[in-house]
C-alpha cells in the first residue's frame, strides 16, 4: 500500500555554530583553551512531536600543553557531544498493513471458492523519538624527538539513545469462521459467513517501531609512531594502529514469545525480561607503512602491511532465565511473583515456556587467530600533470 510522497514533510535543519580559542605561551611552553558549541534545531515538525521546538546543543572543549624544544611533550584532553537526528524514514514510517484470513473456504469448484480476510493496520509513528546524543572524552600524549614523532591517544564513547527497530507484540482478537454449521452444503452457492460457527480468535502479533533503544560502547587506544627518515634507501617509516572494544546492546526490556501451540490454541503470553543483551567487539592492528622515494627516478613505492593480532566477538547479558512480567492477550501486563516463578520451574504446561534457556556455549568468546595483509603500489611521475600508479593488493593474505 504505498503513499504519495507529497504525504510526507520535508525535512528542514538549522544549525549555528560558534568557537573560541585562547592561547598564552611563555618560552618553549604553549598552553591552548578551544570552546566551541553548536546550536541545532529541526523545522517543519508538528507541535506533537517531542524534538518540534527544541534547541539542540553540543559543547565541546579541547585542552592542551606544550613544552620543551629538542624534546618537545603535548599533554591533550577533550570532551565532546554530538546529537545525530533521526531520518525521514525515522520521523514519517510506512503504515504496517497484516492480514489474517477470516473465512478460507476451498473447493474444487473454482467459483465456489472465498476467502475473506480481516486487515489491521498499525501506526507505528513514534512521536515521542528523540535525538540520539553521543558523548565522547580523549586523553592523548604527543611526542617529538630527533625526527621520532609519536601519538597516543585513549578515548570513551557512550550513546544509549540510538535510533534501532524495536519488536513491540500486540494482542489482537477478531472473528474467525471455520467450523460449518450442520448440514450447510456448498454445492450451489459460494460461502458465506452465515454458513459457519463465529468464534472469537486471539493472537499476539509484532510491529517495529524505531525507538531511542540502542545502546553503543567504544572505548580504546589509538597509537601513531613516524620514524625518521632512513637516507640511504630513501624511505621513511611509519607504524599505526589501535584496540577497540565496542559493545552494541539495548536500554529497552527484551521482548520474548515462545511460539507454541498450547491444547490447538495460540501460546497466551509474552514475556518481557531485563536482560540487558550486549554484543562485544574486540579488536588490536597494526598498519605498517613504508614510503620510498626516489627523487632522481621519480620513483614512488609504498608496502603497506596490516596484522590483526586479535579479532573477537562475545555476546554478553545478565543470565536472566525469568521473566519479570508478562502481557496476556488482552493486552493486559502482570508481574512475574514468586508464585509465578514456582509455576515456571514446575514444569507448568503454560507458564515453563516462559523460561529461557541458558547455554553456556552461547556466551563464550569467539577469537579469530592472527591474520595478514601486505599491498604494494609503485608509481612514476612523468611530470607534475602525469603520472601512472601500479596497484597489487593482497600479494599476502594470511587469514585463517
Amino acid at each position: 500500500r504505498p503513499r504519495p510522497n507529497h504525504q510526507i514533510p520535508a525535512l528542514s535543519i538549522g544549525a549555528a555554530y560558534l568557537q573560541a580559542e585562547l592561547l598564552h605561551s611563555t618560552g618553549n611552553n604553549l598552553f591552548k583553551l578551544s570552546l566551541g558549541g553548536r546550536l541545532t534545531e529541526m523545522f517543519n515538525l508538528a507541535d506533537d512531536y517531542a524534538l518540534s521546538g527544541k534547541v539542540l546543543a553540543e559543547p565541546r572543549v579541547n585542552i592542551s600543553y606544550t613544552f620543551g624544544h629538542s624534546f618537545k611533550n603535548t599533554f591533550r584532553a577533550g570532551y565532546g557531544e554530538e546529537n545525530k537526528l533521526p531520518t525521514l524514514d525515522y520521523l514519517y514510517p510506512e503504515k504496517i498493513y497484516k492480514d489474517f484470513y477470516m473465512l478460507n473456504a476451498y473447493s474444487n469448484k473454482e467459483e465456489y471458492r472465498r476467502l475473506i480476510t480481516y486487515t489491521n493496520i498499525y501506526d507505528v509513528v513514534n512521536k515521542d523519538i528523540r535525538e540520539n546524543r553521543n558523548r565522547k572524552i580523549e586523553l592523548g600524549w604527543d611526542m617529538e624527538y630527533q625526527g621520532f614523532d609519536i601519538s597516543v591517544t585513549a578515548f570513551y564513547e557512550k550513546t544509549s539513545s540510538g535510533f534501532e527497530y524495536f519488536k513491540v507484540y500486540n494482542p489482537l482478537t477478531y472473528d474467525l469462521y471455520r467450523t460449518l454449521k450442520p448440514g450447510v452444503s456448498f454445492n450451489d452457492h459460494i460461502p458465506q459467513k452465515d454458513d459457519y460457527e463465529k468464534e472469537k480468535y486471539s493472537i499476539f502479533t509484532n510491529s517495529s517501531r524505531v525507538m531511542n533503544s540502542k545502546k553503543t560502547i567504544k572505548k580504546g587506544v589509538e597509537y601513531r609512531v613516524i620514524f625518521p627518515r632512513i637516507e640511504p634507501i630513501y624511505t621513511s617509516v611509519e607504524l599505526n594502529g589501535a584496540f577497540y572494544k565496542t559493545n552494541y546492546g539495548s536500554v529497552l526490556p527484551e521482548y520474548y514469545y515462545p511460539d507454541k501451540m498450547i491444547a490447538s490454541q495460540v501460546y497466551p503470553y509474552v514475556g518481557i525480561y531485563q536482560t540487558d543483551p550486549q554484543n562485544e567487539y574486540r579488536r588490536f592492528n597494526t598498519n605498517i607503512w613504508l614510503n620510498t622515494h626516489i627523487s632522481k627516478f621519480k620513483l614512488i613505492f609504498t608496502n603497506f602491511v596490516q596484522l590483526v593480532w586479535f579479532s573477537s566477538t562475545q555476546y554478553k547479558d545478565l543470565y536472566q532465565k525469568y521473566p519479570y512480567a508478562y502481557i496476556d492477550l488482552d493486552g493486559n501486563a502482570h508481574t512475574v511473583t514468586p508464585e509465578v516463578i514456582l509455576k515456571i520451574d514446575s514444569e507448568d504446561m503454560i507458564f515453563r515456556h516462559l523460561k529461557k534457556t541458558i547455554l553456556p556455549i552461547d556466551y563464550v568468546r569467539n577469537t579469530k587467530p592472527v591474520s595478514l595483509l601486505w599491498n604494494i603500489k609503485a608509481t612514476k611521475e612523468f611530470n607534475k600533470f602525469a603520472k601512472l600508479s601500479f596497484f597489487v593488493n593482497g600479494i599476502i593474505d594470511i587469514n585463517p
